[in-house]
């Protein structure tokens, strides 16, 4: 006990000491101060783009078409849906979809896959050209008459994401679609087969909502 009283004690004059001892201050000009950094903003790519590089969509947009031949009677005017799945990993991306359309006189749809490459992704836009294959029938609504058309689209797609995860957008495409087959009846005659002069092409437009999840 007396031991550790003694080491408390030196201690504390040690203390008493160091604290009654004058600092020793040395004078002398302060070193020159350089030119003011200035604070360079650091820019973040990430910063500039709402959507990252992988993610999949679903998109639902109203879906129209300008397409036919002269062989068939000219050009017509078709609208309706278009439903969509996609997904994507860096600049790539592929999906499905289904469209449906009709005009006065027909009713068109299509199943189909696509397969695009995003030109670019910054401020919250974005760009996608794509193209694929699709499956396509087509079927009179007055008479009983059925076509079948393998179908090849190309697209362009732009788009505005004003939440993180949902966008509207809008797109311009041509497709191509070669008859594969078709069947028309007549009471109770009916006749089948395939022509190139059934073929047609045309303009499309779309303008629809797309959702990330």
């Amino acid at each position: 006990m007396k031991k550790l009283i003694l080491v408390g004690v030196i201690g504390v004059a040690s203390t008493v000491v160091s604290a009654n001892t004058p600092l020793n201050i040395q004078s002398g000009q302060p070193a020159p101060m350089g030119e003011p950094v200035k604070s360079q903003p650091t820019k973040s790519h990430a910063a500039n783009k709402l959507v990252g590089d992988s993610y999949a969509s679903f998109s639902a947009a109203y879906s129209g078409a300008k397409i036919g031949a002269d062989d068939v009677g000219g050009d017509s005017r078709f609208s309706g849906v278009d439903l969509g799945l996609v997904g994507a990993q860096g600049d790539l991306s592929a999906g499905v979809g289904f469209t449906y359309q009709a005009d006065s006189d027909w009713k068109y749809s299509e199943i189909y896959s696509k397969f695009g490459y995003r030109l670019f992704n910054q401020n919250n836009n974005y760009g996608i050209v794509s193209t694929g294959v699709g499956y396509a029938w087509l079927s009179a609504k007055d008479y009983a008459i059925d076509l079948d058309y393998f179908v090849l689209p190309v697209e362009l797609e732009v788009g505005h994401y004003f939440q993180s995860n949902l966008a509207m957008y809008a797109a311009l495409g041509y497709k191509w679609l070669w008859n594969t087959s078709g069947e028309a009846c007549y009471g109770d005659v009916c006749a089948s087969g395939s022509s190139s002069e059934l073929d047609v092409d045309g303009m499309t437009y779309k303008a629809g909502l797309r959702y990330n999840f």
